[in-house]
């Protein structure tokens, strides 16, 4: 946002998401960092940060006690709160945009998420950044639309069907919010049940492919960014073909890349081995 935009912003301020109006809850602090974007170096072949002057990052925390808790929102609430996912908004004279960096799991408090060169997570504003820290806990159902497909196989009983997905690039505080034992789900075609309980993570280097001035295509590293590879474990059934249905009606397939979630985070993945 403009510097001293977030001026604007007070503790106490109501918080609304443009987009279908739901209630965000109450603003705690705000804290200021320059602002910063992600942008390509084609000499040394990598995503870097880079200050942006004349604008600043606001970090927002926001608390709504009627979350605390509670297994579901309240009626009326359908926010899909999740780290990673971008949340417009607006205050009394002000709106924004920008993702969710972290949600307090369980009363415990809340990672520290400015580094100490003043970063936020090194996440980048381009012109209207407005971090949303939520204070709550949301166990929310994720509601999908999902076709059953017809799966034809001998064996009818479900199977531990174990599998590995690769997030290639993601943000660090997306990686920070996924734990092993959290439930796996897809947000758009696995009709609210779980995908598996994820049993491993292991972080490495952050990459991404890109395209250079001299016409090649490589991997670049991202600064404050990591690849994700998480192992989950979960039912369903293998069919003759080799076919993986998970619980029945999600079919599993190596490098099918989706959109992929957890209760407290959502990101983008490709299954890289089924086991």
């Amino acid at each position: 946002m403009i510097q001293g935009a977030s001026e604007r912003i007070k503790p106490g301020d109501q918080l609304v998401d443009t987009v279908k109006n739901y209630e965000l809850g109450t603003v705690v602090s705000v804290e200021t960092v320059p602002a910063q974007a992600l942008i390509q170096d084609h000499e040394d072949k990598a995503f870097v940060l880079a200050g942006i002057e004349g604008y600043e990052d606001a970090l927002v925390t926001v608390e709504d006690p009627l979350y605390r808790g509670r297994g579901l929102p309240p009626a009326g609430r359908g926010f899909k709160l999740r780290v990673g996912v971008t949340a417009y908004v607006r205050g009394s004279g002000y709106m924004g945009s920008g993702p969710v960096v972290s949600i307090e799991r369980g009363g415990a408090g809340m990672e520290k998420i400015i580094d100490r060169n003043g970063r936020l997570f090194g996440f980048i504003s381009v012109i209207d950044l407005l971090v949303i820290v939520v204070v709550a806990v949301m166990g929310f159902a994720l509601y999908t639309k999902n076709t059953q497909m017809a799966i034809t196989s001998t064996n009818t009983a479900d199977q531990t069907i174990t599998y590995q997905i690769l997030a290639s690039g993601i943000r660090t505080y997306v990686a920070e919010a996924v734990r092993e034992g959290d439930q796996l789900f897809d947000p758009d075609r696995s009709s609210g049940g779980t995908l598996g309980t994820i049993t491993d993570i292991q972080l490495m280097p952050g990459t991404k492919l890109a395209e250079f001035d001299d016409g090649t295509v490589a991997a670049a590293t991202v600064e404050d960014g990591v690849d994700m590879l998480i192992t989950v474990e979960g039912t369903g059934l293998v069919s003759e073909s080799g076919r993986y249905t998970l619980n029945r009606v999600y079919e599993l397939g190596v490098n099918s890349s989706r959109t992929f979630c957890t209760k407290y985070a959502e990101f983008i993945g490709t299954v890289t081995e089924i086991f």
